[in-house]
């Protein structure tokens, strides 16, 4: 599951710590990895740090992915099958039961 996000939406600021418990609960089963967009490294490692969370994130400092992309707001998930494929957008926040159901209809 990746998901687009920034320190400075709120919504993705709430959004980090569900990622976090929902990759702590499936473990292997489910790969969580969160894109910031166009911040700094010390910005969202100290986000990070502050809230303990252990999940993946990757920089995105040019804003290249949302070239790529079609980034409506944030945060913004895409769910990923195996194979690589795109099997569902969701665009907001997914509370923690949403997002489990999500991750179990891939």
């Amino acid at each position: 599951i990746l998901t687009v996000w920034s320190t400075w939406s709120p919504l993705a600021q709430a959004q980090v710590p569900v990622i976090d418990e929902a990759q702590r609960l499936l473990g292997d089963d489910a790969r969580f990895l969160l894109v910031s967009l166009q911040e700094s490294a010390g910005v969202v490692d100290n986000y990070f740090r502050r809230g303990g969370y252990n999940v993946t994130g990757v920089l995105d400092f040019k804003g290249k992915f949302a070239d790529q992309y079609p980034i409506l707001t944030i945060p913004q998930h895409f769910f990923i099958d195996r194979k690589g494929v795109i099997k569902d957008i969701f665009v907001g926040f997914l509370d923690k039961e949403a997002l489990l159901e999500k991750v179990r209809q891939l």
